[in-house]
């Protein structure tokens, strides 16, 4: 360790499966409005692999886009108050002409027509279909907050007083009955326990924005809610207890959404916004968190929705932004990145990110996670491929290509071979590769931080 000559990186993989869901490393993005200007909040269609549809609820109005929100059209006649996409993956509203006597409607999306369910009881501002088929409403008691929670049966055509009166306009179901809401005046949460019969507050030590229920419910019973807009909260006892979820973003706050990856139930990815635009990520159910460094110039954040190719969308109070990659930069910069032994997450610049493995030093020497070492350097999941046929690992960044093979103290950059002092090593069934040969061979200075136990390597990159 006292030695530089002595410090060799080696990076892991499964040779089996080597793109697993992670943050991206390059911190190089940036929010481009697309779309129309309009104060709009986003809703991902739950048929999306097969419709391609995004709805936005903007003022009273509701459009549709068919071409990630590049060009909407309007689908309600009637202004609307309220949306909710339900369990049975459909779009309810709540349309009439005057927000004293509203109804039901369902988009039927084949014949692309809005179809009755219900009318409800007047000055109904909420409403929330529940997996048994029953509607609950929440409208204004006695003051403005206070709401009375009114369930019915056989589609609104009866309808009788919970008897709650501390709900609001959020109304959360999940698909096991439970109903979660909270009071607008003090940010108390209430629950409402079959399908929304009986109901209760919660313990008054939490104040809630809103609930998130696990596309993995039927298994983990989890619940994600945002509370006081300053921390990211879980449970998996129907609500009593709560556990603070905000390792490695603490100090954040105007948190405003959470969204979940489309594949969460495999990935275990889920995704949280604040009002100014940056977005946090985990990969780990929200245990741990890394961020991505970006932020709203201009605009105020309403929510994001998180596509199946994993692109980010935000619904703003100007209309749509998208996070996208920077353009290569024109002007010269030093990136830094580092990485700590023991840690499970490295940093790029100011920003924090989550690694599956953690760096360890064996017989003198350092190895850290192939596919993060990679990220540190710049280079996406585009510029790393591995052969499971030949056991070769390609890395490709700006024209230069690096090779390697297990067993081989051979590297070959741009087909030259260049002889290694040390064998890549296959451990656990994880291929470690010399990494700081890798890390010189794309132009990259590694360094040893021996009182922090810190890998430091820097690099030159264009901006503009």
């Amino acid at each position: 360790m006292k030695r530089f000559k002595n410090l060799f990186f080696f990076f892991i993989f499964c040779s089996f499966i080597f793109f697993i869901t992670c943050s991206q490393a390059n911190a190089a993005y940036r929010w481009d409005k697309i779309g129309i200007d309009m104060n709009m909040t986003l809703y991902l269609s739950p048929n999306y692999e097969e419709d391609k549809t995004i709805y936005s609820l903007a003022g009273t109005d509701v459009y549709q886009s068919t071409d990630e929100c590049k060009t909407w059209t309007k689908i309600n006649t009637m202004p609307v108050w309220h949306m909710q996409i339900s369990n049975d993956k459909s779009i309810y509203t709540l349309q009439s002409s005057s927000d004293q006597a509203l109804a039901i409607y369902k988009f039927q999306t084949s014949e692309k027509r809005w179809e009755k369910v219900c009318d409800v009881p007047s000055n109904t501002k909420s409403f929330s279909l529940l997996s048994n088929g029953n509607i609950i409403v929440g409208k204004p008691y006695k003051t403005s907050s206070l709401w009375q929670l009114l369930l019915s049966d056989n589609h609104g055509l009866s309808w009788s007083d919970t008897g709650y009166n501390y709900g609001s306009t959020v109304l959360v179901d999940t698909p096991d009955g439970l109903v979660f809401t909270r009071e607008d005046k003090t940010g108390f949460g209430g629950r409402g326990k079959d399908f929304g019969s009986k109901w209760e507050r919660l313990n008054k030590t939490y104040e809630f924005d809103n609930f998130y229920i696990s596309p993995n419910y039927t298994r983990d019973q989890t619940v994600f809610s945002i509370m006081n807009r300053s921390g990211i909260y879980q449970s998996t006892d129907e609500g009593e207890y709560w556990n603070r979820c905000m390792s490695g973003i603490e100090g954040n706050n105007e948190l405003v959404s959470i969204a979940f990856s489309p594949n969460y139930v495999s990935d275990k990815t889920v995704y949280a916004a604040d009002r100014k635009g940056h977005i946090f990520k985990s990969i780990n159910r929200g245990l741990e968190w890394g961020s991505i460094d970006i932020e709203l110039d201009e605009s105020k954040l309403n929510n994001i929705i998180i596509l199946p190719n994993n692109k980010i969308f935000a619904g703003t109070e100007s209309g749509v932004y998208k996070v996208t990659y920077k353009e290569p930069p024109v002007n010269f910069r030093t990136v830094t990145a580092k990485f700590k032994i023991g840690q499970p997450k490295y940093t790029i610049g100011s920003s924090t990110w989550l690694m599956d493995a953690v760096p360890y030093v064996l017989n003198e020497r350092t190895y850290v996670p192939v596919r993060y070492l990679a990220y540190a350097l710049g280079i996406n999941d585009s510029g790393i491929h591995w052969d499971s046929i030949t056991n070769e690992v390609t890395i490709t960044k700006n024209g230069t290509v690096m090779k390697l093979t297990p067993s081989k103290a051979v590297l070959m950059i741009n087909d030259k071979p260049v002889l290694m002092d040390v064998l890549p090593q296959v451990n656990n069934g994880r291929l470690m590769l010399p990494a700081r040969w890798v890390a010189e061979a794309f132009g990259a200075i590694v360094t040893w931080d021996e009182p922090t136990q810190t890998v430091v390597i820097e690099y030159q990159v264009k901006e503009n």
